[in-house]
């Protein structure tokens, strides 16, 4: 091989540049020998912040408790909530799991000073995981609200996180 391959590591990905010219042309293998465990300080910026909701107050913090078996039982088929993120932070990828039934015009917007700015519009979600890329997106608190569901939504798990 006339370039050897060689790995850096960049942020949060791993980028591995290979030669221009395979060693084998029909079956190259590329192996990865891992040391240790891998580890990532990339965790959800909503990862057990202080939740308000329109359902039970104590129900509502389970969605951001790292718990899956958790969920907020909400009873209303119309409500919101909102977390405090302690500080302006910038986001771009949702990642939320509705228990047993699908949401159908979700809205997620982002506190700016004290203006609420929308993020995602009328965003239909399946059960169980669903997670949505947009536009990145900076403030202090944000809020998730749904009106009218056929049946009340049951979130297990809400995650916010930053741009890779």
């Amino acid at each position: 091989m006339d370039n050897p391959s060689s790995i850096s590591k960049i942020a949060l990905s791993l980028l591995i540049h290979l030669p221009k010219q395979a060693p084998d042309p029909v079956a190259s293998i590329v192996a990865l020998s891992i040391t240790e465990e891998p580890s990532t300080d990339y965790t959800s910026l909503v990862l057990n912040k202080p939740v308000t909701a329109t359902c039970e107050q104590k129900s509502a913090q389970t969605m951001v408790d790292d718990d899956s078996g958790s969920r907020c039982r909400n009873t209303n088929t119309t409500g919101w909530f909102e977390i405090d993120l302690g500080k302006s932070q910038t986001f771009s990828t949702l990642r939320i799991a509705p228990a047993y039934s699908s949401v159908e015009h979700a809205l997620l917007e982002v506190r700016q000073g004290k203006e609420w700015m929308p993020v995602i519009k009328d965003v239909h979600l399946k059960p169980d995981e669903n997670i949505v890329t947009f536009p990145a997106a900076t403030g202090d608190a944000i809020r998730f609200s749904f009106k009218d569901e056929p049946k009340a939504p049951q979130i297990s798990d809400f995650e916010l996180y930053p741009e890779l």
